[in-house]
């Protein structure tokens, strides 16, 4: 358990779990302006870590571990980026992702969200990269670090050139 108390240490301000089921603790901790950094050992098998870490996964026994969190003790932040040439939604289950307009959301550790991508009038939905990689159907990610997801929407309007083939002059286009 992280902890956020008020001067006089009478008041629980924030707080937030941080581990798995096993025994773990915390021997040490920093506070900057903008992060919370606590250092300890691990022996649960679900601790959460991040697949970009030195190593992600328990190994047996003790491991040791650092963790930056949000000043506030937020959980990890979900970024949702859109590209390409068409145009569409994502939301997440749970909600908290509505990107049109809202496209992060910080979630509790361990969370799993799923992404939904909604494709507007005239496009279509061409695939995930990022934290999920799967190009089509619904995307999930299990939020145990900060995680970016980007949604490629591309046009399916007619006049795009499926195919274009040379012919005398220039180009005859074979169109959609």
């Amino acid at each position: 358990m992280v902890a956020k108390l008020n001067l006089g240490l009478t008041s629980l301000l924030q707080s937030s779990y941080l581990g798995g089921s096993g025994a773990d603790r915390i021997h040490a901790m920093a506070v900057t302006s903008d992060a919370v950094y606590v250092a300890g050992y691990a022996s649960s098998t679900n601790f959460p870590g991040t697949s970009a870490g030195a190593q992600p996964n328990n190994s047996g026994g003790q491991d040791g571990f650092v963790s930056m969190l949000s000043t506030d003790l937020a959980g990890p932040r979900l970024e949702v980026l859109k590209t390409g040439i068409g145009s569409g939604t994502v939301t997440s289950a749970p909600a908290g992702i509505d990107c049109g307009s809202d496209c992060s959301e910080t979630y509790g550790g361990g969370t799993a969200v799923t992404l939904t991508a909604t494709v507007a009038n005239k496009s279509v939905f061409a695939s995930w990269s990022g934290a999920c990689t799967n190009t089509s159907g619904n995307c999930t990610v299990i939020m145990n670090a900060a995680k970016s997801v980007t949604a490629t929407f591309n046009s399916s309007s007619t006049g795009i050139c499926k195919l274009c083939l040379p012919s005398r002059g220039g180009w005859r286009a074979i169109l959609k």
